[in-house]
């Protein structure tokens, strides 16, 4: 007589994730720079603002290169915001000096998050994305995802604003920074919901304080590629042949 093998649905745990350190946002010229301790198989995703629209690049002293995720303009061509997502996991633990080339920035930041227990990187952990650009109403911004987000799935979302102190994360979300430097008058937030998200219009909790121009966006990031199916052998299973 033989008994079915039982299945489990297991193996590795839901990556975790969260800032390695208090982004850099200032009115100082040109590049900006982080330098992290990353953690073997992290995957890191960059944010880097700009009070320029020119061409942006990231790097880290490891050999890491980044991909563009998506971002959103500002104030015409005098903004910009992205999301970037390291093409490789971290192979090499320790320190990571991560670098954003912006210079022809008279201002900027650059902000860096460890996503753990991820199985792949670069531009395909992105499932879907929504952005808002060069908006000037007084409106909470609400970037609608390409995609309807899977609950298990992380979301990013970031605000830059031309002349805004502040805004409101959604709820539900954690606020990662909010901040604004006077010359030029700039404003930057950040947050995410680590899961559980069911709307694809990612609506933040009010209008941006001040601003005369911002831009927003959203990303939700795919975490289906970390689940594995585990297959246990109960003591007295048995495997009947085909």
């Amino acid at each position: 007589m033989s008994v079915p093998i039982k299945a489990f649905f297991g193996g590795k745990p839901k990556p975790s994730m969260s800032l390695y350190m208090t982004p850099v946002f200032n009115t100082t010229a040109g590049n900006k720079s982080l330098s992290v301790n990353a953690a073997v198989g992290d995957l890191i995703i960059v944010c880097c603002c700009c009070t320029d629209n020119s061409a942006q690049a990231v790097a880290d002293d490891q050999g890491g290169q980044y991909v563009v995720i998506g971002g959103a303009a500002v104030g015409g061509s005098t903004g910009i915001v992205r999301y970037y997502a390291r093409t490789a996991l971290v192979t090499v633990g320790g320190g990571h000096i991560i670098t954003c080339t912006m210079a022809a920035a008279t201002g900027g930041g650059i902000a860096a998050y460890q996503v753990k227990g991820m199985a792949a990187a670069g531009g395909g952990v992105a499932r879907s994305l929504g952005q808002l650009g060069n908006q000037t109403a007084a409106v909470a911004p609400a970037p609608v995802l390409s995609l309807t987000p899977q609950l298990q799935n992380f979301i990013f979302g970031t605000c830059f604003m031309v002349n805004g102190t502040s805004v409101a994360p959604r709820a539900g979300y954690t606020e990662d920074f909010d901040s604004t430097y006077a010359t030029p008058a700039t404003g930057w937030q950040l947050m995410h919901r680590p899961g559980g998200e069911t709307s694809a219009t990612i609506t933040w909790g009010g209008a941006p304080v001040g601003a005369t121009s911002w831009g927003a966006f959203a990303w939700e990031l795919n975490i289906s590629a970390t689940t594995e199916l585990e297959i246990k052998q109960l003591p007295g299973d048995t495997v009947e042949p085909l």
